[in-house]
């Protein structure tokens, strides 16, 4: 439950589960020609038999006391194993919550229900609704907001859902109006339903609603919407048919009331939601991660398809003739001999040096010979005085041989 309910609201809410649970075995009895005894949850193996044994007794009726007990004992039988079967289909209902969820997008139903729609068609908000198992015109009345299988969708389509307000119900007369169409009474069976935000036009294809499918029958009726929430600080009550409320209090309270009051958690709401979030953000993540590798994959195909395209254009080319390659060629032979010209040339050069070099220190070497033997084939004199006294004849001998060198030059 929502919270710790008072006293009332409890019994209350108690008293709706249970009125679930006998329309249900009601329904299961008297309806039992189009259920099978089998079919029913806790039925037996004889169930089928059951519905015979009822057809057979009800159509012989009772000729003679013997055959009357006879049919008696055999259609007791059967009708105890519907009995049993709608019991055990009561009590589940019991235990079935009265209400589940629905999210609603758009703004035919503004300003009830999401009032925001109007101004932003991504706006959105989680209705309650009260659960109707066996719809009719005890339950659906003028004034309620009901969810709906919408008459626009194939039979086997259970998910296309719409939210409109019952306008009539059967036996009403509906008057139009343009004088165009005539008056008409709604059929056994069925209701009239109309979007609440009157500043939609059906002509101009802005609203769907009765208008313009007709007249629903109540087997589309899903159940009563009773709350709608559009997040944690912006959710309220939704006012429907005061019977279901006010007027139609028990102990003190309505039934949309103590329902609301013992199965509406707006935070256990807005969790589930914030669960969906994460949940898509972590669908999103991978999915932008995944195409971030594909996006990856893509250049990297890229990138080799660029180097495959070079290496082959450089394989073209390396197999075509280049003028300016073999011009380049010829360039560097005539470089090449210019250098081995100019490398010979040194060569040269440097041995015809060496050999200069041989032969002057070759020449140089036969002038000191000779100055040595000429020495030593000088005047005897000289050379009896120079070992008597050798130091200042020999000074004197060189300086007298200057100065007779020198003489000669002064005369001139």
């Amino acid at each position: 439950m929502a919270h710790k309910l008072s006293n009332i609201l409890l019994m209350r809410y108690r008293l709706s589960k249970l009125k679930d649970a006998t329309e249900e075995f009601i329904h299961s009895v008297f309806r039992a020609d189009r259920y099978r005894a089998s079919q029913l949850p806790g039925a037996g193996g004889g169930g089928g038999g059951g519905d015979d044994d009822d057809r057979a007794s009800s159509g012989a009726g009772a000729s003679s006391s013997s055959s009357a007990g006879g049919g008696s004992g055999a259609g007791g039988a059967g009708v105890g194993d519907v009995v049993r079967a709608a019991y055990a289909r009561a009590r589940a209902v019991y235990e079935l919550p009265l209400t589940e969820q629905l999210i609603i997008t758009g703004p035919a139903m503004a300003p009830t229900i999401n009032r925001h729609g109007v101004k932003d068609p991504a706006a959105r908000e989680r209705l309650v609704i009260r659960l109707l198992r066996h719809p009719g015109p005890r339950n659906v009345l003028v004034g309620d907001v009901v969810a709906f299988h919408s008459p626009l969708a194939t039979l086997d389509d259970t998910t296309h859902v719409m939210v409109r307000r019952v306008a009539a119900v059967e036996g009403q007369e509906m008057v139009s109006s343009s004088d165009v169409e005539p008056p008409f009474v709604i059929p056994s069976g069925h209701c009239w339903v109309l979007a609440d935000n009157t500043n939609l036009r059906v002509e101009d294809g802005e609203v769907i609603d009765s208008r313009s499918y007709g007249h629903i029958p109540y087997t589309n009726v899903i159940g009563r919407v009773v709350y709608a929430a559009a997040s944690r600080h912006d959710h309220r009550p939704v006012t429907n048919n005061p019977e279901h409320g006010s007027e139609g209090a028990l102990l003190g309270a309505g039934e949309d009331e103590a329902v609301v009051a013992a199965e509406v958690d707006v935070e256990a709401l807005f969790e589930d939601e914030d669960e969906e979030e994460e949940e898509g953000e972590g669908e999103e993540g991978e999915e932008a991660e995944e195409e971030e590798e594909e996006e990856q994959v893509e250049g990297e195909d890229e990138e080799d398809r660029e180097r495959a395209r070079r290496k082959r254009e450089r394989e073209r080319q390396a197999q075509q003739p280049d003028p300016a390659a073999r011009l380049r060629r010829h360039d560097g032979d005539g470089e090449e001999e210019e250098k081995q010209e100019a490398a010979g040339a040194g060569a040269g050069g440097a041995r015809r040096s060496e050999a200069a070099g041989a032969a002057g220190q070759q020449q140089q070497q036969q002038q000191q010979q000779v100055e040595k033997v000429e020495k030593g084939a000088g005047p005897s004199g000289e050379q009896e005085s120079g070992a008597g006294s050798k130091g200042p004849q020999e000074r004197g001998t060189v300086a007298g041989g200057k100065a007779a060198r020198e003489a000669p030059g002064k005369d001139k």
